[in-house]
C-alpha cells in the first residue's frame, strides 16, 4: 500500500511521472521550506473540489507524520472520491531525504495561504479560479485532518 523513497524515485524518472501532494501543515511548509521536486502543497483547510482528472493518475502524498499518519488519512479520502493510484510515501519526507534523494527549495509563492484548487488546475499549467489567485503557481487544495 505505502510507497518506498526508493520506488518514488523510479516512479519519478519514468515517462509517467506520479502527482506529488505535499500534506504538510503550511506552518511546517514555511519552517522547511523545501520539498520532493514538483511537490504540490496541499491546504488541508480547504474545502474546495479536486478536479477528476487527476483520478487516473498515480498520486503520492508525503507528509512528516509519525508513520505518515496524515498522508494515509488523505490517500484514503482520494480514494472514497474516485482516485484509483493513491499511496503514502513510507517515511515521508524525513525518508525520502534521509535516502539521500534531492529537495527543491519551495517557491516563495507557494507558501502563501492556498486558495486554488484542484478544481480548475492542470498538470502542466497554473490556471487558479480568479485573478488574485495567477501568482499561487502550483498551489492545490484538498480537505483534510489529521487523525488525533
Amino acid at each position: 500500500y505505502r510507497i518506498s523513497p526508493e520506488q518514488l524515485d523510479e516512479m519519478m524518472r519514468s515517462d509517467a511521472p506520479p502527482v506529488i501532494f505535499d500534506a504538510r501543515p503550511e506552518a511546517v511548509r514555511r519552517k522547511e521550506a523545501h520539498r520532493i521536486k514538483g511537490a504540490i502543497p496541499l491546504d488541508l483547510e480547504s474545502s474546495r473540489k479536486i478536479d477528476p482528472m487527476f483520478h487516473e493518475h498515480e498520486v503520492v502524498v508525503y507528509c512528516v507524520c509519525p508513520n505518515e499518519a496524515t498522508a494515509k488519512h488523505i490517500a484514503r479520502q482520494l480514494k472514497a472520491k474516485g482516485f484509483r493510484n493513491v499511496r503514502p510515501l513510507k517515511g515521508g519526507l524525513d525518508a525520502w531525504e534521509k535516502k539521500g534523494f534531492p529537495v527543491e527549495p519551495i517557491p516563495f509563492d507557494s507558501l502563501r495561504t492556498a486558495a486554488g484548487s484542484l478544481g480548475s488546475a492542470s498538470l502542466g499549467s497554473s490556471s487558479l479560479d480568479d485573478d488574485d489567485d495567477r501568482s499561487m503557481g502550483d498551489m492545490v487544495t484538498v480537505r483534510a485532518t489529521a487523525p488525533e
